[in-house]
Formats: structure tokens, sequence, C-alpha cells
């Protein structure tokens, strides 16, 4: 805005003087050539170095105190902003998975150790024991040991994943019981995806058996599965023990810890011969397992700092001083109208398992409510832009919306329906 303004004064005076010295009689062609090398004259030649120098050393100033931003309005902006949305893992967290509780049925395990170096006991009641020495543990790592796909690599800094830091928690796991499996019995897959909240393995066993392996999202899992493992023996899944799974599932929840849940399920040889979602019915539930991720050491004076600054943070954990007040999946949020969603976020509210369309229509409901909203993360927010935000029609979301998305000079508003628990869309319709 200087440098316009700048700009605008030294060619006034320009056509000024011109025109006082044209009717003083001077010869057009030679006034004209006079005020362009006035105009001229009038920026110094070093001045873009020393704007650009100045600005450098600002930049610098705020890189040293953490911020980095292309305009000084988005400084403006958050100067007023009253809500912080912050991602959780990498962001707030070391993004370094451990597994510190494993849930059987009526068994309670806690594990030791933090990280990825596998150190660390395996306590029952407070009294160390072998997990050989429990067979149902030992089914449970080895089931996370087969829906994996990540390795271990030594780094700098000691070990590493390569692959997803929550697989790695159970090759953790897995190294501190010395359990291992055999890869190559490895016959078929049903990858993860967001949709489906859950991943499986097909084993071949050597007396020609086949088994699936399933991890996921414990109410996933837990619809799918009709058994469980008990001490006695496998049983069906009743309604008591399906409770017991639920208390189990949300007391791990309130403690801050992400959740899995681990189930299998046998085959005859050549019962199985099509790899799909089939095989991942009539599932055997064999545990539940507890997931931190510890937090960095400078996230509670951030959070403090936010709070002493203006900016409510939004409630996450309470393992840094944020009350979380309410618990909402991504299934849940899909359920919620309007003003129910509004009234959790009024409450402060945790959403796990949110996929990006859920991020955005989070947003915008706090736009709605007439906050400005600053969002932070460590980039793991694909498909935002793109993907817009869910619309809301009669009691819950059916579908997506991305208003003023640029399409060369031309600003166009994109509608895209999705098929209600596929993901798929189902049409594109182009508005004007």
């Amino acid at each position: 805005m200087l440098g316009r303004t700048l700009g605008a004064v030294a060619l006034a005076i320009a056509a000024l003087v011109v025109v006082l010295r044209l009717a003083r009689g001077y010869p057009f062609e030679e006034m004209l050539f006079f005020g362009i090398s006035l105009a001229v004259a009038a920026v110094p030649e070093g001045l873009p170095a020393v704007v650009t120098v100045t600005l450098a050393i600002g930049v610098a100033a705020m890189a040293r105190k953490r911020a980095l931003m292309r305009r000084l309005v988005a400084a403006e902006t958050l100067g007023v902003a009253s809500i912080i949305c912050t991602d959780k893992i990498g962001t707030l967290t070391r993004n370094e998975m451990t597994i510190t509780r494993i849930e059987l049925s009526g068994l309670s395990v806690a594990v030791e150790g933090s990280g990825y170096l596998p150190e660390g006991r395996f306590l029952k009641d407070g009294v160390p024991f072998s997990p050989i020495d429990e067979p149902r543990l030992a089914e449970l790592l080895q089931t996370g040991l087969w829906c994996n796909t990540t390795q271990m690599m030594e780094g700098e800094d000691g070990p590493r994943p390569l692959g997803e830091p929550t697989e790695a928690a159970f090759l953790v796991a897995g190294a501190k019981a010395v359990i291992s499996v055999d890869r190559e019995r490895v016959c078929g897959e049903v990858s993860f995806s967001s949709s489906r909240k859950r991943m499986s393995v097909l084993v071949k066993e050597p007396d020609g058996a086949v088994t699936a392996h399933v991890k996921g999202a414990p109410e996933v899992v837990l619809a799918r599965s009709t058994r469980i493992l008990k001490a006695e023996g496998v049983r069906l899944l009743d309604e008591v023990a399906r409770a017991e799974i639920e208390a189990r599932f949300a007391a791990l929840g309130e403690g801050g810890m992400r959740v899995l849940a681990v189930a299998r399920r046998s085959f005859a040889d050549g019962q199985s011969e099509v790899v799909d979602e089939s095989l991942e019915e009539e599932l055997t539930s064999i545990g539940l397992v507890g997931i931190i991720d510890p937090p960095r050491a400078e996230v509670r004076d951030a959070v403090r700092l936010a709070h002493d600054a203006g900016p409510t943070a939004a409630a996450i954990a309470h393992s840094i001083d944020i009350d979380a007040a309410r618990i909402v999946t991504g299934s849940q949020l899909d359920d919620l109208r309007d003003q129910e969603l509004g009234a959790a976020l009024g409450e402060g509210a945790v959403f796990v398992r949110a996929r990006p369309q859920d991020k955005i229509c989070i947003v915008e409901v706090l736009h709605d409510l007439g906050h400005v909203v600053a969002m932070t993360g460590d980039g793991g927010y694909p498909g935002a832009p793109a993907g817009g935000c869910w619309y809301r029609h009669g009691h819950s979301r059916h579908g997506c919306r991305a208003w003023g998305l640029r399409n060369g000079a031309h600003r166009r508003q994109f509608r895209l329906h999705h098929r209600r628990g596929g993901g798929g869309a189902s049409a594109i319709r182009q508005h004007p």
C-alpha cells in the first residue's frame, strides 16, 4: 500500500511539472521525455534493495519467533482469532506411538516403555509376567504383527519407523514380548482405508487352514464380531461381553489413548478363496489395544501462551492441560445435526478419526457461530480445499460442498454427492 501511494504521488508530481512547462511554451516531445525521466528519477535506485533487506530482516525476526507468513494481513487476522484448530498427532505429540495398555476379556495388561525402543515389561496387577504365559496376549500381538507392513530402521536418534507409527507400536510391543511372525505365510490382504477403518490379512497355517487377522477401529471391528476369545476358550459374544468391551473402549479413550481392536476368523482349507470384505464377518474378538503418543515438551507452554494471548484452544487431550468434555468419532459426526454439532463445539469436544471434509465442516460451523478460526497442523490435511465441507440435508450430512474454487478468472461452486457409507462419487454438478 505504501509503495503504491508513493508511486502515485511521484507520477502526479511529474505530470504537474510537465503540464506547467507545456503552459510556458516548451515543446511537447521534449516535455514528454522530461516527464518520463522525472518519474523514473523519483524512485531511488537503491530503494528496491533497501525495501528487500528491510522485509528480510522482519521475516528473519518473525522466524526466530517460529512464525512465517507471506502477507502481514495474516498476522492481523491471527491477532483476533478466537479459536485455534490443531491436529493432534505429530503437531501436539511426538508422533511416537506406544502401546501402554492391552485389554483382554477379564484381564488388563499394562505395558512399560515409551517411544520406539523395545524396552519395557508386561504387568498384570502391577506384577511383571511373560506374554508367553498368557496365550491370548500372544495371539493379540501376533495379529498386530500380521496386520503390519511397517519396518523399523535405525536412525541417528534411534529406531524410526518406515511406515505407519501405529503399526510401529505393534512392532515394538512384539519385540518387548519376543514375539515375531513369518510374513512369507501371508496369502492375501484387504487394505486399510479411512472409510473402512480396518485392515485384514490372510495367513496360511501349517495344517493348510487359513486365518484372517483383523485390526481396526473398535466400533467397526466389534460390529462384525460374533464371538470372543476368553480364558476358557472361544465363546459367543453376548450382550454382557459386548457391553464390557464397549466400557473398556470408553475408559481407554477417556484416558487419552488411541484405541484399536484386534480380531480373527479361521477358515478350513479352501474355504476362503475370495479375498474381500466378506472375510471380515463373524469375527472372534481378541482384545483392545491402548496406544499413547507422548506430547511434545513445548506443547504445555504453547497452550498456556495461547490462553494468555486470548484465543481459546480447542479441547483435544487432558494430557496437555486442556479439558475434553466430549469425544466424537467420525461416524458419530455423520449423524449430528447442525445444532448438535454446534452444541458439541461449545462444550469443548475432541473429534477422533475425522476425515478431511469433517474438519472443513467443523471450521465452517465455527464460522457460523461467529468465531474467527485459525487452523494449524503438520500438513496432514489431504483433499480439504478440493473436498470442501459435507453439507447438511435433513438430519445428517450426505454430501460435500466447496465454495469459491478458482478456475482461471472465474469462481465456481462444486457439489460432490457421496454414496452414504461408500465414499464413492455418484454425481458431480457445476453451478454457475
